[in-house]
């Protein structure tokens, strides 16, 4: 349930012309220059970033020449050829349900009747962790580097303009994103079986996998020396030689083109469609709550659209409110949905309305208690419309339709954690349900922690008043 970007994305006030920085995944900014709040509005297509700096052409020959002569290799005597090369990587990111049972030999079969599993040697277990993977997208040379690891979450990547085609040599990719998409699930699932029991019962699910194009550059040289004619890859951001070997190579001279699948940001005015008030500016949520006609409203494309809002009937105003997507599963229809309610039956859950956390969690694996905390407790909800009072609301951060997708793998995982064979129980698919409540739920004061910081058992323990 990642909430951040990872990187700063340049835009310019639409009110004042000014200079900002904000984070990739906010959706509002209050502009310092002229106090204006804006939304951040980005078009459906794929986000294409590059990263830019490193090194100029006499530094990579610089670099180049001190390599040769530490591995005790004639130096260049006549430069042939030397470019940057901007190649493609995909990265992928999404969180990752590893759901782990027994082998077969400690398995109870009954597992529609409700049995516990029996066996000792090795315990049902449920990991939830946000993955990052990213893959070289071009195929079609030898570059040398299958991946750019912890790079993009610690140098700058800034959004590719077509100015920027023009200018420098990109390469075209050879993998889809759907490929990288497959090539993450089997990433995780070649991690998950390594580290396994022999003969355990492995399922892993992706939820919300997003992928987005990531241009690195890579200094391709070719040169003559003592020794006959030599090729070179440089990293300009590590200055390290990736490659260097005899024979001349062919220049890639394939370049990419600027498309119209690239998203693209716009900035306009955060206001409220009811009444005009400037709305709050709460940078990662994806709801927000006017304060003047007390209204609540959610992102809608490039517009905005009315939630009721509900809260507990008895509560204290003073008291924070932390939002839950309701998904009614009742009225739907879906093969596999009654495997799934079986499951809902299995772990206890109180009924086919199934509550989710809308708000983000720093640790990804506590979302299972959470959700397990709820569902057991749905009957003990009495809600109504928002009241003349003032109340204080936690940001929305998960949107509605990364809620949903979470719903069958959390119920696999409640299925584990509990000790029981998944066997039918589905664990990954796309229920097709109608658009969700929100609704809110107050935490004592001394019993809960914010936003991103709610760790450990004490979840469990917060008291809804």
């Amino acid at each position: 349930m990642k909430t951040t970007g990872g990187y700063q994305l340049g835009i310019t006030c639409c009110s004042c012309g000014g200079k900002l920085n904000v984070d990739e995944a906010s959706h509002t900014i209050s502009c310092p220059h002229c106090s204006s709040v804006l939304k951040i509005v980005r078009s459906s297509g794929i986000r294409k970033y590059v990263i830019v700096g490193g090194l100029a052409e006499h530094e990579v020959r610089f670099h180049i020449d001190r390599h040769m002569k530490k591995e005790g290799l004639p130096l260049p005597s006549r430069w042939r050829e030397l470019q940057r090369i901007y190649v493609p990587f995909w990265r992928v990111i999404g969180t990752v349900f590893s759901l782990t049972t027994a082998p077969p030999e400690f398995r109870d079969q009954s597992y529609g009747t409700g049995a516990i599993t029996t066996g000792e040697s090795v315990d049902p277990g449920v990991t939830i962790n946000t993955r990052d993977v990213s893959f070289c997208a071009d195929e079609k040379f030898d570059w040398g580097v299958e991946s750019l690891g912890v790079r993009t979450q610690i140098l700058q990547l800034k959004p590719l303009e077509q100015e920027f085609y023009a200018a420098n040599h990109l390469t075209q990719p050879s993998l889809t994103l759907e490929q990288a998409k497959d090539r993450f699930d089997e990433a995780i699932t070649m991690a998950a079986i390594t580290t396994a029991d022999a003969g355990s019962d492995i399922r892993l699910t992706s939820v919300g996998l997003e992928g987005m194009l990531v241009y690195f550059p890579i200094w391709v040289a070719n040169f003559s020396s003592a020794e006959g004619q030599m090729t070179a890859r440089f990293d300009p951001l590590a200055k390290r030689i990736i490659a260097c070997n005899r024979g001349a190579a062919e220049m890639p001279r394939d370049r990419a083109s600027y498309t119209q699948d690239t998203a693209t940001v716009k900035i306009i005015l955060h206001r409220c469609p009811n009444c005009g008030h400037d709305l709050p500016d709460s940078e990662r949520s994806v709801s927000y709550y006017c304060t003047n006609c007390r209204r609540l409203f959610a992102e809608a494309e490039n517009d905005y659209r009315q939630l009721r809002v509900f809260i507990p009937q008895s509560h204290r105003p003073e008291d924070t409110l932390f939002p839950f997507w309701v998904f009614n599963l009742q009225s739907s229809v879906w093969p596999g949905k009654d495997d799934l309610m079986r499951a809902f039956r299995l772990t206890r859950f109180q009924c086919d309305v199934f509550y989710i956390p809308a708000f983000g969690l720093a640790n990804p694996a506590r979302l299972l208690r959470l959700v397990g905390h709820y569902n057991r407790r749905v009957n003990n909800f009495m809600f109504k419309d928002l009241p003349d009072e003032k109340n204080i609301f936690t940001d929305v951060t998960v949107p509605p339709e990364q809620a949903a997708c979470l719903i069958i793998p959390l119920t696999a995982a409640a299925v584990v954690a509990a000790g029981y064979h998944m066997h039918d129980t589905p664990t990954s698919g796309k229920i097709d349900i109608p658009e969700p409540d929100l609704v809110w739920l107050p935490y004592a004061p001394d019993q809960y922690f914010w936003r991103e910081q709610i760790t450990g058992a004490t979840i469990e323990k917060a008291a809804v008043l």
